[in-house]
């Protein structure tokens, strides 16, 4: 009952007259706790956002090294003599410019001396964003030239 009086007002013109409703400050803090819910609703949706977009990025640097891979199995397949040099190039995915890097390496050369193992490595970026790069390697065995 204290309550339902504590916002009953007395209009001052008309003192026999009681209107119903907030103060101003229940209104402000109504306010401020409804500020507080959506400053996080919007802060997880921007974070999401975020995610998304590093998700994208990282299922197409996935598509160009598996492609830039595959184009190199393909050539050491029609020409056994192939050797893989080291390389690099752009390419656009999903409406984004990637830069990859091709390092060759030799490992070791094999006991039978029949030819080398090599490490090919290969790295993608995000031409805007140098410092978040994605690597794969793989290992070759390339026969010896005669």
């Amino acid at each position: 009952m204290a309550d339902a009086q504590s916002r009953l007002h007395v209009d001052r013109q008309n003192p026999g007259s009681h209107a119903v409703g907030f103060t101003l400050v229940e209104v402000l803090i109504t306010i401020a706790i409804l500020s507080v819910g959506i400053v996080a609703v919007l802060t997880c949706f921007q974070r999401s956002l975020s995610a998304l977009d590093r998700t994208k990025d990282r299922m197409c640097a996935t598509e160009l090294i598996s492609s830039k891979f595959t184009e190199l199995e393909q050539e050491m397949q029609r020409d056994e003599t192939f050797i893989p040099v080291d390389g690099k190039g752009g390419a656009e995915c999903a409406g984004r410019n990637f830069r990859w890097k091709q390092e060759v390496a030799q490992v070791a050369e094999l006991a039978d001396g029949s030819g080398d193992l090599l490490e090919i490595n290969l790295t993608v970026w995000r031409k805007e964003q140098p410092d978040l790069r994605y690597c794969q390697s793989v290992y070759v065995r390339v026969e010896k030239k005669e």
